[in-house]
C-alpha cells in the first residue's frame, strides 16, 4: 500500500502519416469551406445592408489571403 506509484499515462498509438495526412487535408478543406462562407458572407452584407465605417475590401482581402494559405498548406500535404 505504501509502495510509490509510477505515473501510467495511457499513450494512444500514434496513427500511420498517412492517417494523419488524411485528417490534415479533411481539415484544410472544412478551413477552406468556412473561409468561403465568411468571404460570401461578408459580401452579402457589403451589397445589401452595408455598415457605415467597414472596409469590406480589406476584409475580403484578408480571407482571401487565408484562403490561398490554407490552399497552398493543402497543396503541400496532398503530395
Amino acid at each position: 500500500m505504501n509502495k510509490p506509484q509510477t505515473a501510467q499515462t495511457a499513450e494512444a498509438p500514434a496513427a500511420p502519416q498517412e492517417e494523419r495526412a488524411a485528417r490534415h487535408l479533411r481539415l484544410l478543406a472544412r478551413a477552406a469551406e468556412i473561409q468561403m462562407e465568411v468571404m460570401e458572407a461578408t459580401r452579402a452584407e457589403a451589397v445589401k445592408t452595408p455598415q457605415p465605417g467597414v472596409d469590406y475590401c480589406q476584409r475580403i482581402a484578408t480571407v482571401t489571403r487565408s484562403l490561398r494559405l490554407t490552399l497552398l498548406l493543402e497543396d503541400r500535404f496532398s503530395r
